[in-house]
Order: C-alpha cells, then sequence, then structure tokens
C-alpha cells in the first residue's frame, strides 16, 4: 500500500465513526427529569432578574440545570403539540416561558392568567425569556 492510500483509508474510518458517533447522540433520548430533584428553587422574577444584569453569570448557575421556579401565570397556550405556559409578573414585559410535556395537558387545562403556581423544568436558557423545557406541574 502507498503512502497516499493509508491516508485515504484512515480518513475514511474516522469518516465513519464520526458518522456512527453522531446517529448516535442524535437519536439518544433526552434526560427525564420528572423523577430528578430540582438543583434549585427561586421566583420567576428573581430568575429573569439575574439574566437580565449578568446574562453569563446567570448561565453558569441555571444553565443546563433542573430548577422548581415560582410564579404567576401571565399566558397559557395550549394546542395538540404546544404546552406553553409564561410566568411572570406585572412589573415585567418578559417572563419564564415553560413548555410542559404533554402528560401535563390536563393540569394546564384549567389554567388562567393570574393563577400562582410552581413549575420544575430543565433550564435552557435565556432568549428575552428564560426557558425552561420539560416542565411539569409541582407543588409549592
Amino acid at each position: 500500500m502507498t503512502r497516499f492510500q493509508k491516508i485515504l483509508g484512515g480518513s475514511f474510518i474516522l469518516m465513519v465513526l464520526g458518522g456512527v458517533a453522531g446517529i448516535y447522540l442524535y437519536r439518544k433520548a433526552p434526560k427525564d427529569i420528572t423523577k430528578m430533584k430540582a438543583e434549585i428553587h427561586i421566583d420567576a422574577h428573581e430568575l429573569l432578574r439575574a439574566y437580565e444584569l449578568d446574562e453569563r453569570e446567570a448561565a453558569e448557575n441555571y444553565t443546563g440545570k433542573v430548577i422548581k421556579v415560582m410564579g404567576t401565570v401571565q399566558t397559557v397556550q395550549l394546542s395538540a403539540n404546544n404546552l406553553n405556559v409564561v410566568l411572570s409578573d406585572a412589573e415585567s414585559f418578559f417572563g419564564v416561558n415553560c413548555s410542559f410535556v404533554q402528560s401535563q395537558q390536563e393540569k394546564l387545562a384549567s389554567l388562567t392568567s393570574g393563577d400562582t403556581l410552581t413549575v420544575k423544568g430543565l433550564c435552557k436558557g435565556y432568549i428575552d425569556d428564560v426557558i425552561l423545557t420539560q416542565c411539569t406541574l409541582e407543588q409549592p
């Protein structure tokens, strides 16, 4: 075998291994946070303020962690594929956007603006609103 053939063969093997690793990571199931304990308990207003004041520090403290957030319902959006509740207060234009798992649909159906609730979810970061995914309703 020539040197070129060895390099070509090695490159092909690396590409195949990279493809297999990529497929594995893509198909890997997300964490089931419904059974995980919340690492942090915080008020929705305090969480939003933390991101507004210092996004980098707040990201280090909250992003990627399971947190429990207490707040007042600003909006509720329920559809076949989308279960979102935004927690906020009268002072804030933005809030904490909570995307719920489908099993929570019945519990969310009776929510209205102004209700107070506690949500557990995975904090994904901040884009005007703080984003929580895989949320479930919790007892305060």
